[in-house]
């Protein structure tokens, strides 16, 4: 709900303006203790069983000393590798996406955060200094015939300020949801990275791992071909049997 406190006087007695001032203090007071109580537990982290040691914590392929894993890709020191990976980083739009709902996520945390502080606040004063003669309507009646008159001024000053009053926990509440937002947010951007560079490196492994495999079998073929050259050679020479040589040719059929 909105609370609105206002303070001034005009031509107020002094003790009147004490009273008011009083009372806005005792109002501002209540809005700050009212604003202590909030709705609901609070969230506490559930504990997770983890091992203490690791199954293969003995095997010698794993590293004691701390790796840099933001870069992890840099490890097999192949060029092309490391610039694919960049050009899919600039270019994934479902990255960009995610980057750009972190910027929303903060800005919608700002705006929690703000609705715990005024919406409008606005402090004004003036002061009017006025002299009349005795003469004049208004003067008072007590004065003597003659005198020389009476001045008088008359000050006004006051603030208001207008906001929300977090009677229930719900602003500060909203500030834990949004801040659990833009966590939330940041944690699947890290997720869709780690996924776009997984898979850039995965695919390129396969690729590279097709081409050694096409290159060997390239190289069985050159052999099987030198081995079948060679059967034909020794069958016409009568030192083997057409048997070694179906035998090659099946081979190098069933390699190509």
């Amino acid at each position: 709900m909105a609370f609105i406190i206002r303070t001034g006087a005009i031509g107020m007695p002094r003790p009147l303006v004490r009273f008011a001032g009083l009372v806005q203090a005792l109002l501002y007071c209540s809005g700050l203790l009212t604003g202590c109580t909030v709705v609901g537990p609070d969230f506490k982290r559930p504990n997770a069983d983890v091992s203490d040691h690791w199954l293969d914590a003995e095997d010698t392929r794993l590293r004691a000393s701390p790796a840099d894993y933001r870069e992890w890709w840099k490890g097999f020191h192949d060029p092309v590798l490391e610039e694919l990976i960049q050009t899919a980083y600039r270019q994934n739009l479902s990255l960009h996406a995610a980057g750009v709902r972190i910027f929303e996520a903060r800005a919608q945390l700002g705006i929690a955060v703000g609705n715990l502080f005024p919406q409008s606040q606005q402090v004004q004063g003036s002061e009017n200094y006025n002299r009349a003669s005795e003469r004049s309507p208004s003067a008072p009646q007590t004065r003597q015939s003659g005198a020389v008159g009476f001045d008088y001024s008359q000050v006004q000053a006051g603030f208001s300020a207008n906001w929300e009053l977090d009677f229930w926990g719900k602003l500060r509440r909203s500030v834990e949801s949004a801040d659990a937002s833009l966590i939330s947010a940041i944690a699947a951007y890290d997720n869709a990275l780690v996924t776009l560079t997984g898979d850039v490196a995965k695919t390129y492994v396969q690729i590279r791992t097709l081409e050694e495999r096409l290159r060997i079998a390239r190289e069985n073929m050159e052999i099987q071909r030198e081995s079948l050259r060679i059967a034909e050679t020794r069958f016409k020479g009568g030192a083997t049997s057409e048997r070694d040589v179906q035998q090659a040719l099946t081979q190098l059929n069933g390699t190509e």
